[in-house]
């Protein structure tokens, strides 16, 4: 893989959240999302927490009460309490991935409905398939975090050890919006009964659309009310055109057929 490849991977990323935003709402995706009573009393507590989280960050931010959770330092001045901002309310690692499992009704529901749409299959996913999703999600999480972490700790290394320890947060964040991409390309690939380290293995050949889809995602997840609900329909949306358009399970499907047939 090259550079330009992620490069290409990348805006074709974008290109696929700028038509998720028209496909959604052409085709109402959230259509049928609320109906069950459940699903909407885990919306509100997402919602909650999100708001709560994001207030108290900018809180802090103003009353210059911030801590660099790396260093212990706190925050000095107006740009390093805004680089710390940022951090508080996007990149925590527990954060995100506690807010992308709690909002995995919003996302499965939204894949499954797009595939339909894109293929012309109908299916309708019982409460058992939404669990199974959950299920799936949180190993996807906690594998994302470690591996994440394992990322961060290297990039960290590296760069402190020529000196150039502030050259390494756009590599960070490129870490952590991939994985967060990843959480909704796997929704699509799951329902296509490939399992999850296969899928690692597929999204790891499109890094850039999913650093891309990540990074629209999140930014929209933690804006206050309207954000846990629009982020998990676009990043789900996006990942599905993303991957139908690129006939990635189409390809792994018959890759699977040739090697049976091979044996």
């Amino acid at each position: 893989m090259t550079l330009s490849t992620y490069f290409y991977q990348f805006i074709k990323g974008i290109s696929s959240f700028i038509t998720a935003y028209d496909f959604a709402k052409k085709h109402r995706i959230w259509a049928g999302l609320f109906k069950n009573k459940w699903i909407s009393i885990v919306l509100c507590l997402v919602i909650f927490f999100v708001a709560y989280h994001s207030i108290y960050a900018v809180l802090g931010f103003f009353q210059g009460t911030l801590i660099d959770h790396e260093t212990g330092v706190q925050q000095a001045g107006f740009f390093s309490g805004l680089g710390l901002l940022s951090h508080e309310l996007f990149f925590s690692s527990s954060i995100k991935y506690i807010v992308l499992i709690a909002l995995e009704v919003i996302t499965f529901h939204c894949s499954t409905k797009t595939i339909n749409l894109l293929t012309g299959r109908n299916f309708e996913p019982s409460f058992n398939d939404f669990y199974k999703a959950e299920i799936r999600m949180i190993k996807v999480a906690i594998r994302s975090w470690i591996y994440e972490l394992i990322a961060t700790i290297l990039i960290t290394i590296i760069f402190e050890i020529f000196g150039l320890g502030w050259l390494k947060y756009p590599f960070i964040y490129f870490a952590q919006f991939f994985f967060v991409g990843l959480a909704f390309l796997d929704n699509y690939l799951e329902q296509f009964k490939i399992d999850i380290k296969d899928s690692f293995a597929i999204i790891y050949q499109h890094v850039g659309a999913s650093v891309a889809i990540g990074m629209l995602s999140l930014s929209l997840v933690f804006i206050p009310i309207i954000g846990p609900v629009v982020g998990p329909i676009l990043g789900a949306v996006s990942a599905a055109i993303y991957f139908h358009y690129e006939n990635v399970a189409i390809d792994y499907i018959e890759s699977m057929k040739l090697m049976e047939k091979a044996e």
